[in-house]
């Protein structure tokens, strides 16, 4: 996963990351706050990138990102709160591999 903080503003675009970064970075925000909310998740992950404001785009692509996670069986919800799952559905979605 690569910080992007010290690169101009015009070289930063949320549609240049790929979309298993962006999961890294998820996967790493999930695991360090234990269960987080969406906006937290979000944020803690574009700020990993190296992203220090929230745009509307770069907000859906992680959301997105965020989504893919939960209907794979990465992450679960509960009560607005995202988990690690103690038992991904299929093994090519393990968070390790994911957060890799």
């Amino acid at each position: 996963m690569r910080d992007r903080s010290q690169l101009a503003a015009t070289e930063k675009n949320i549609d240049w990351v790929a979309p298993e970064e962006i999961e890294a970075a998820l996967a790493d925000s999930v695991r360090e706050g234990f269960t987080t909310t969406e906006s937290e998740a979000v944020l803690a992950a574009l700020n990993a990138l190296g992203f220090s404001r929230a745009t509307q785009n770069a907000t859906v692509m992680v959301r997105d990102r965020l989504t893919s996670f939960v209907n794979r069986g990465v992450l679960t919800v509960s009560q607005a709160r995202y988990e690690l799952a103690r038992y991904p559905k299929h093994e090519t979605d393990d968070i390790g591999s994911a957060a890799r």
